[in-house]
């Protein structure tokens, strides 16, 4: 196909995702999932003097 599809394969990998492809009537879908980051939340300390 091309080098574009091997390199987002790559990509998608490395970050915990899941592709899929699929041909369609008027050509071929690819699609991906990745996962949500936890969101992290910093709480300030409160100054000393």
């Amino acid at each position: 196909m091309g080098l574009g599809l091997s390199i987002g394969k790559t990509i998608v990998g490395k970050h915990g995702g899941q592709r899929s492809a699929a041909n369609g009537r008027h050509g071929a879908t690819v699609s991906f999932v990745l996962p949500v980051a936890p969101t992290v939340v910093e709480v300030a300390q409160p100054a000393t003097l």
